[in-house]
């Protein structure tokens, strides 16, 4: 298995064993916490800071990689840090006047994030935002951090290191919760952010990076990121828009519908968050360096082996939602409150939002090519042109089709900017297109296949249970993945196989 496989696989793997971990997190503050005015306190205050921090640096961030790739190669990595020093002087200094006006206007602040509250529960909110707002000084930082170690090709530590931060941060919440109430969750957060710096630093000094040599700020150097990121802000800007609409109209559709769209969501939402994540921190350096080198033959082995690689695990979460969607969706809300015609409601808003899943894929690693390229600005008309459709689409057809339009708003508007930034793919387009088909005429008859076998199996057993459905299906699937595999020679299968085949000692 080639590198860029290997790291993109072990990436996959730690981000999965992260998710019991952050579940676990999520277990412990309900239990500790409940549903209680503090933990509201704590939420509004929390996504306040989050939503300003990825407003203002989100942009930047995404281009970054890229950008720091394309300088480093192109005027040496000495330029490269300095113009990464002063980004970072530049992202703290405004950082510290934003924190700067939220304790400044918090009143107004407090005024947009909340309604209804007393005089004194409104003086908590007041309190506890002043005391969250501080983390953004520090958490793009971390970011920023993370990325310069991509762009030195180290991409496990990183992971590791936020891997150690999420349990320290379990840990406190553990032992001190009795001692600090709500307050512990602020302090969770801050010294497991502080944990994961302190491993990115060192990491930083361990592969010699000169980035904590003294420099002389140039405000020319932050100007490169700003300018190069700047377009991003129109989508990331429409894309609040869009989602405060969103919210608006499912609140419309009927009583439930929020939590309904919420609870199909989930799986779909997580498993896009693991692949981009993936494929931003793989995938972008990766290309940027071999594009602006002109290495043209490696450049499509590359973005064939990520896509390869994220075809194959989206395929497989989305052919298990096509078939076992409903099983899934009675093992973990089955015996909860939810009524049955919500249930019914959830499963096949779930079948849709995996589908959505696919083409956002799609989406990510177009638009990562389109960084690693240059052509920010293409990433950002297509952004733009997304959530625009999106808009448009659930305005005019929700009052026909429900809460069934807001799934394929999103489905149609990404597939089709996808297919929009993979006509400026800069190499072998004819490649990625026969690949492309090849994967979806095996995650077809593998989905049929796997319908037809899990429905006869069932019915011949009378196998009810939720649990051991989940297992069946996905143990069958798995033998249809590596028979199917073979049979379309989907590589990513061929190299699993004979890995694996290695390992326990057959080869």
């Amino acid at each position: 298995m080639c590198k860029l496989r290997r790291i993109s696989t072990l990436l996959f793997l730690l981000k999965i064993l992260k998710i019991p971990v952050s579940l676990y997190s999520y277990t412990l503050i309900a239990k500790y916490f409940g549903v209680s005015i503090e933990k509201d306190i704590w939420l509004l205050s929390f996504s306040l800071i989050l939503t300003l921090d990825a407003a203002v640096w989100g942009p930047i961030n995404d281009v970054f990689r890229a950008k720091f790739v394309t300088i480093k190669e192109l005027d040496g990595p000495g330029k490269a840090i300095a113009a990464t020093q002063s980004l970072l002087f530049y992202m703290f200094l405004f950082s510290c006047l934003i924190v700067l006006i939220l304790f400044l206007f918090t009143d107004s602040f407090v005024d947009v994030i909340s309604t209804g509250y007393s005089a004194e529960r409104r003086q908590q909110l007041i309190e506890m935002l002043r005391l969250v707002a501080p983390i953004l000084l520090v958490n793009q930082a971390s970011l920023i951090g993370i990325s310069i170690l991509n762009a030195f090709n180290s991409f496990i530590v990183p992971e590791i290191a936020s891997f150690f931060s999420q349990i320290l941060n379990i840990l406190i919440l553990i032992f001190l919760v009795d001692k600090l109430g709500i307050y512990v969750l602020l302090l969770a957060s801050i010294i497991s952010l502080l944990l994961l710096i302190f491993f990115i630093i060192y990491k930083i000094k361990q592969l010699k990076i000169p980035l904590f040599k003294k420099f002389r700020p140039k405000f020319s150097y932050f100007r490169i990121f700003f300018l190069f990121a700047l377009p991003l802000f129109v989508p990331y800007l429409i894309g609040q828009i869009n989602s405060v609409i969103e919210k608006k109209l499912i609140s419309s559709v009927g009583t439930g519908a929020v939590s309904i769209i919420d609870f199909a969501k989930k799986f779909p939402d997580m498993i896009n968050v693991i692949i981009s994540s993936i494929v931003l921190t793989v995938l972008t350096p990766t290309i940027t360096r071999l594009f602006v080198n002109n290495n043209k033959s490696e450049f499509d082995k590359c973005f064939l082996d990520s896509f390869g690689l994220g075809l194959l695990i989206i395929g497989f979460f989305c052919v298990f939602m096509m078939v076992g969607s409903g099983d899934l969706m009675m093992f973990f809300y089955g015996k909860s409150s939810v009524d049955h015609n919500s249930l019914l409601e959830i499963i096949e808003l779930n079948k849709y939002y995996s589908l959505a899943a696919f083409t956002v894929f799609l989406y990510v690693v177009f638009g990562t090519c389109m960084l690693a390229i240059g052509k920010n600005k293409m990433n950002a008309l297509s952004g733009t042109i997304t959530q625009l459709a999106v808009i448009i689409i659930n305005l005019t057809f929700v009052n026909k089709f429900g809460v069934e339009i807001f799934p394929f708003s999103i489905l149609f508007s990404h597939l089709f900017a996808a297919v929009f930034m993979f006509t400026y793919y800069p190499y072998d387009k004819s490649l990625v297109i026969r690949f492309f088909l090849r994967f979806i005429c095996f995650l077809g008859i593998v989905t049929v296949g796997l319908a037809l076998s899990t429905s006869l199996l069932f019915n011949q057993l009378s196998i009810h249970s939720s649990m051991a459905r989940v297992a069946i299906i996905s143990f069958i699937e798995v033998i249809l993945f590596v028979l199917f595999g073979f049979v379309f020679n989907i590589n990513e299968i061929h190299l699993a196989v004979n890995f694996l085949l290695k390992k326990i000692g057959f080869k």
